[in-house]
């Protein structure tokens, strides 16, 4: 006799059948992403990883959840301490993180439309995973930001679903919903957009939005409110709200409708994808610019009567409201548009291709994936290293002062200063109040002792960024080098207070301080720079020179000063001339005499080695004064 299948066995099937899709989509994403594994670090990974001091140290994690460090993505922060905790500044894991992360994205996407009964989930989900559009998020370390808040955005939206289907318990899926949308939102902040979207679910699940299911929507808007004004505080300090990139608000409407349609035809036709696109001139006095924004307002109007269309179309706007620049935002000085921002609200439109492409023959589909598969490995070779990145983005677009800066910076590392400078100077046409690009030029200028050439570049770079420390730290240093000591120093402290995590802007303003007579001030600075980094010898032997030969007895401590030093030594092999110099000297201080006369002598023998005879002479006479059991006393001439 022939059984048919029980219950639990279409379960078990239903199972396996669940996890084979899960683990294909994993391995095919991983597979896909490949050239990507193997790419180094690129733009802004410095700030948000291998350069930030709350997680290379010597911040900690702790300055990540209660200082500006936060930025607008304090979660991912955190996420990046722990990973450097496990694997330091090895660029592959972070890239695999993020691959993963994205295929868990796309498996929770599959599971919020099947939910939303939307007709070909499972193809929704996968053209939204492949898609060209997504390498940009998926291959850059510092888009784990769009990643893990993807992910516990669609994790919020999925029990949120299952709160309105009545599945399982509504408590437990309503606090769940709650617990990661807060996650997604401390991840990054475009996720405020999570209340309008779950109200857009309500209104597609149950035809409307009854004021019982308004009341539940309340926490995800506090929420929302505190995760919004976060971030407009953090773009504020980054400088999004500069005079100079203001726009009136009909610029701002025009802006958003030409947005939207830029979007789509990316997702609709992605060539070329470039990294920073031509930022727009736009003119809301003219009729071209409005038409966009007449056109999106009459596609909502005409496509009202298919929901699942008006869905597709509305969530899409939705997701895209904090970056359609009606808002400030850092990334609107560059461009209007850039791809890693419609990371979520491209979901939208490809889960509305998904359940078209689902009513027709599969090849035609996987031809559509095909494609996809093609282009986005293809795509994922420009962030191989910045250098790449940049010459891309110049291929597409000429006048971009970004990547004309960046790729000078490179090619001045590299040696290549004339190609820096015409590259800096091509970025200055294209942008003539850029700082960072006044900046890099006043330092070739300085390097090359044109002090006033680099002056004068300087205090344009400060007229047009007050706030960029970067330049007023230069300033300084070429004034103290031209002995103006109260000029340099009100720069070195300005610069102080913008940029304090600086480790060099506080060892120069130790200097300046000094000079000035302010010897308890270039102690605190040199403390400063110590705690900033405490694997530097310059900020050590400083210190410990100053606590041994300060005249005033109330400065010195010759037992600290041993004990900086004897740090210093670990860290250099063999020891300098300075640094035994200054050992001789906290020895001295501390009362050791034999120690001071014995490291001293053999300072000076290397001394007249070297053929370094200031320094002979100095060694000399201060091995004289150990010989009578005295320490010496400050000099300025070290």
């Amino acid at each position: 006799m022939v059984e048919s299948p029980t219950a639990s066995d279409n379960k078990q099937s239903w199972w396996c059948a669940t996890w084979f899709r899960c683990l294909l989509v994993i391995a095919a994403l991983v597979v896909l992403y490949v050239p990507a594994l193997q790419s180094g670090f690129t733009w802004d990974d410095d700030e948000h990883l291998t350069q930030n001091p709350c997680i290379i140290g010597p911040q900690s994690i702790a300055d990540i959840w209660t200082t500006r460090a936060a930025r607008i993505c304090p979660l991912v922060l955190s996420s990046f301490w722990l990973q450097h905790q496990m694997w330091g500044l090895s660029p592959m894991p972070y890239h695999l993180v993020n691959v993963l992360l994205h295929a868990g994205a796309a498996l929770l996407l599959w599971r919020v439309l099947l939910a939303l009964r939307v007709p070909g989930a499972w193809l929704g989900a996968l053209l939204w995973a492949l898609h060209p559009v997504q390498v940009e998020t998926v291959a850059w370390v510092t888009e784990m930001k769009n990643t893990q808040s993807g992910l516990f955005f669609l994790a919020a939206i999925l029990f949120y679903l299952r709160l309105l289907r009545g599945e399982g318990r509504n408590g437990t899926n309503y606090a769940l919903s709650i617990v990661f949308g807060l996650l997604g939102m401390a991840s990054k902040t475009s996720v405020v957009v999570l209340p309008a979207v779950l109200g857009l679910c309500v209104w597609y699940v149950e035809g409307r939005v009854s004021r019982q299911r308004l009341v539940k929507l309340i926490p995800y808007v506090l929420m929302a409110l505190a995760a919004s004004a976060l971030a407009l505080w953090t773009q504020d300090l980054e400088g999004a709200n500069d005079p100079q990139w203001q726009r009136s608000l009909p610029q701002r409407v025009v802006t958003a409708g030409a947005v939207v349609w830029f979007y789509l035809g990316k997702l609709a036709w992605p060539h070329p994808l470039v990294f920073v696109y031509p930022k727009w001139v736009v003119n809301a006095a003219s009729l071209l610019w409005w038409l966009p924004v007449m056109g999106l307002l009459a596609t909502i109007a005409f496509t009202k009567r298919w929901r699942g269309v008006w869905l597709a179309l509305l969530y899409f706007i939705i997701a895209l409201g904090p970056v359609l620049g009606l808002l400030d935002h850092y990334f609107l000085r560059y461009s209007f548009v850039g791809d890693h921002f419609q990371y979520l609200a491209s979901i939208g439109p490809l889960a509305l291709l998904g359940a078209l492409l689902s009513k027709l023959r599969r090849w035609a589909p996987a031809m559509v994936l095909a494609i996809f598969c093609v282009i986005t490995w293809h795509q994922q070779r420009l962030y191989r290293d910045p250098e790449v990145l940049w010459t891309h983005t110049l291929q597409h677009h000429p006048t971009c002062w970004l990547a004309c800066n960046n790729l000078g910076i490179l090619r001045y590392k590299e040696g290549h200063e004339e190609e820096a400078v015409q590259l800096w100077e091509k970025a200055l046409e294209s942008d003539p109040r850029s700082a960072r690009t006044l900046n890099n030029l006043g330092y070739v200028h300085q390097q090359h002792g044109r002090a006033q050439e680099a002056l004068a570049l300087y205090e344009r770079a400060i007229e047009n960024d007050p706030s960029f420390g970067g330049a007023r730290y230069n300033y300084g240093t070429v004034l103290l080098a031209l002995g103006r000591i109260a000029e340099g120093l009100v720069q070195l402290e300005k610069a102080a207070e913008i940029t304090p995590r600086d480790p060099n802007v506080q060892l120069n303003l130790a200097n300046a301080r000094l000079f000035s007579g302010d010897a308890p001030g270039a102690m605190r600075a040199l403390e400063r720079t110590i705690q900033l980094s405490p694997a530097e010898v310059a900020p050590l032997n400083n210190l410990a020179w100053l606590l041994s030969t300060l005249p005033d007895a109330s400065l010195r401590d010759g037992g600290r000063a041993v004990a900086l030093m004897t740090k210093a030594l670990d860290l250099t092999s063999p020891p300098t001339l300075q640094t035994l110099r200054t050992l001789a000297a906290a020895h001295a201080e501390a009362g050791n005499f034999n120690e001071a006369i014995k490291t001293a002598s053999r300072a000076l023998e290397e001394a007249r080695r070297q053929g370094n005879a200031a320094m002979a002479n100095s060694l000399q006479n201060e091995l004289a004064a150990y010989r009578q059991d005295t320490p010496v006393r400050f000099s300025q001439t070290r």
